[in-house]
């Protein structure tokens, strides 16, 4: 029987190298074909090209068998056409492509879905926002409240339209794109998302205690993923850490004050603030 939840990825006319989903790389061997018994949400798929790796994104349904080609010319993944994208469909869900395809990793598949579980569709898109966002306003005090929002309030309100889910979704997308790909912009974009949140102050946890609710459970998971020397008092991942903390635990709002105190115990233990 089929298990629903999982999926498949199918990739054509490869460069016979090395492949990669998600943080997982695996050298192509034989008659490779792609990845089987995928956990359903986001995913990065890729193969290496001379030294970098292409690849794309893509939020996977249960079941669903997607199919991919690559252009030699362009370097790039194209769909498939549709005739030929029905056929391995077919021919992946009838079990006859499973000696040619690698199973995922299910291990890294927890970690990887804790990384990712506030990305679903609507709300996903790989595409990160800008920092800058000119917002009209009509009169001079207007403006002045604009300049008076925090990083924090610009960043939900102004560039996430007030969506909680949009912004969680760009804080996981952006470390992810960075931690599967390497990519600098990606980092920088988390970096600022972080500060942000680091400087909401309990104003900001006070209009957004949803927010605040989720956020410590991603950045642990975020934080797992970081090596130990990241965890000095100078890093920019923690330098400012312990204003969250302090804020979440000064906030009184039920629940977000046992959040700010696993988290102030949290970069205890990681050796950012002493007991």
């Amino acid at each position: 029987m089929i298990n629903t939840k999982f999926c498949w990825i199918i990739l054509r006319d490869l460069p016979k190298k090395k492949a990669q989903i998600d943080t997982d790389v695996y050298e192509i061997e034989g008659s490779f074909r792609g990845f089987k018994q995928v956990i359903s949400g986001l995913h990065y798929v890729g193969v290496k090209v001379d030294q970098i790796y292409q690849g794309f994104w893509s939020y996977l349904e249960p079941n669903e068998v997607l199919v991919k080609v690559f252009n030699h010319t362009s370097q790039q993944f194209e769909d498939d056409e549709p005739e030929t994208t029905a056929h391995y469909q077919k021919l992946a869900l009838g079990g006859a492509m499973d000696h040619v395809l690698i199973p995922y990793e299910h291990d890294s598949g927890e970690i990887w879905e804790k990384l990712t579980n506030h990305i679903h569709p609507p709300v996903f898109s790989p595409i990160l926002r800008n920092a800058a966002v000119n917002i009209p306003v009509d009169n001079p005090s207007d403006l002045l409240m604009e300049q008076r929002k925090s990083r924090f309030e610009q960043t939900l309100f102004n560039q996430h339209g007030g969506d909680i889910e949009a912004f969680l979704s760009e804080l996981q997308f952006a470390f992810v794109r960075w931690y599967a790909h390497e990519d600098i912009e990606a980092l920088n974009r988390w970096n600022y998302l972080l500060q942000a949140v680091y400087n909401a102050s309990e104003f900001g946890i006070a209009k957004a205690p949803k927010l605040f609710s989720s956020l410590i459970d991603i950045l642990l998971a975020q934080f797992d993923c970081f090596p130990q020397d990241m965890f000095t008092p100078n890093s920019f991942v923690t330098a400012q850490a312990n204003y969250l903390a302090e804020d979440m635990i000064d906030s009184d709002i039920d629940g977000i004050v046992e959040k700010g105190q696993d988290f102030e115990a949290y970069l205890q233990k990681r050796g950012v603030l002493s007991d």
